[in-house]
């Protein structure tokens, strides 16, 4: 093949040892200038919208899905939910005694049947006679998406074993409206053999980057923020992490109105048993379940879309939600990293060629 770097086919033929390093090296030399990382919000809103969310039907018949089975088969990571370092919010609705080993399936189990949203980390490395049928669906599901990704230039900063999420809620739970700098796949399973066809499990609002701060206003000026999150008498704003309802979302959408596509700045997604949805990075996002559903969720990088991510994190973050949120898919040091791996990749393949 001719040199990947500047793409000339008049050159030599040459074999370098990993070329789709040095693809990818190209590609963050390309797409990723400094324009996006310190451009004016402007410039990155319109930079996020090259991405769109979408929806895919996984196919192969996905299996109806058992509550039980899988909290028991995750059993390990549930306690670690409960009494690890960073305890999930849930797990203050447990008694010490709940917390213990033997109980501890049983009584998250109950959370779950008293409309709690229950999302915990499933390591993706235990040994597999830990999980049941029901829990190797899950992480078959996504392990088949490990290759696609770019985990290689995580090491020292990021465990590919703790990025997965699994999250079992009841119809009428939500995740408040949000926005990551990195990519996520989301995969729904049914609980329930009689909403697995045609019936939708979960509805997705999103919110596109270009109107971020258009809707941030109206939800200030028409929103209350709870009790618990209201200090003195300021409004809402998306950092408050609320879940707008249907009425509200709607209400919203025909504020911002239609892009020169004449597409919503509010786009409704419906989820069915077996889809996943692709949430692109700096899009602003609640999920509300419609049925009772266990999901298998995660964030990733691709090379392609480094400079999205930079956008997202300076402009939702920084500019939207006024908050300094921590780098907790640590974009500089994977950009970092890869950099340095791609240009050992090369040199080490020059050498090799002297």
């Amino acid at each position: 093949m001719w040199c990947l770097m500047c793409n000339d086919d008049s050159m030599q033929r040459i074999c370098l040892i990993n070329t789709n390093y040095v693809k990818d090296m190209r590609t963050l030399l390309e797409q990723t200038p400094i324009l996006h990382y310190h451009g004016s919000p402007e410039q990155m809103a319109e930079h996020l919208v090259q991405v769109w969310p979408s929806t895919k039907d996984m196919g192969g018949n996905m299996p109806v899905l058992n509550v039980e089975e899988v909290l028991t088969a995750f059993k390990r990571d549930l306690l670690e939910a409960v009494v690890g370092d960073e305890p999930k919010w849930w797990a203050r609705f447990l008694t010490a005694k709940e917390k213990k080993e033997k109980l501890v399936v049983k009584a998250v189990h109950k959370l779950f049947r008293n409309h709690k949203y229950i999302e915990f980390t499933a390591r993706l490395d235990l040994p597999v006679t830990m999980k049941t049928k029901d829990a190797h669906v899950l992480l078959n599901v996504r392990t088949a998406f490990l290759k696609g990704e770019w985990w290689q230039h995580m090491e020292g900063f990021q465990d590919l074993h703790r990025t997965t999420l699994i999250l079992v809620g009841k119809a009428g739970t939500a995740t408040p409206g949000h926005a990551d700098w990195a990519e996520a796949h989301n995969v729904a399973f049914a609980v329930n053999e009689q909403v697995m066809q045609g019936t939708a499990l979960a509805m997705w609002a999103f919110i596109n980057p270009v109107a971020a701060v258009q809707a941030n206003a109206w939800i200030a000026a028409h929103i209350q923020p709870s009790k618990e999150k209201r200090k003195g008498n300021r409004a809402a704003s998306l950092k408050d992490r609320i879940v707008l309802s249907e009425q509200q979302l709607h209400d919203l959408s025909a504020h911002l109105g239609r892009d020169e596509h004449q597409r919503n700045y509010v786009q409704i997604v419906f989820q069915h048993h077996g889809e996943l949805i692709h949430i692109p990075s700096g899009w602003i996002h609640q999920v509300t379940n419609l049925q009772d559903c266990i999901k298998v969720a995660w964030d990733y990088y691709v090379p392609a879309h480094m400079s999205c991510y930079a956008s997202a994190w300076k402009l939702i973050h920084a500019q939207v939600t006024k908050t300094n949120a921590s780098d907790y898919m640590a974009f500089m040091g994977v950009l970092s990293n890869a950099c340095k791996h791609y240009f050992e990749d090369f040199r080490r393949g020059v050498k090799e060629l002297a």
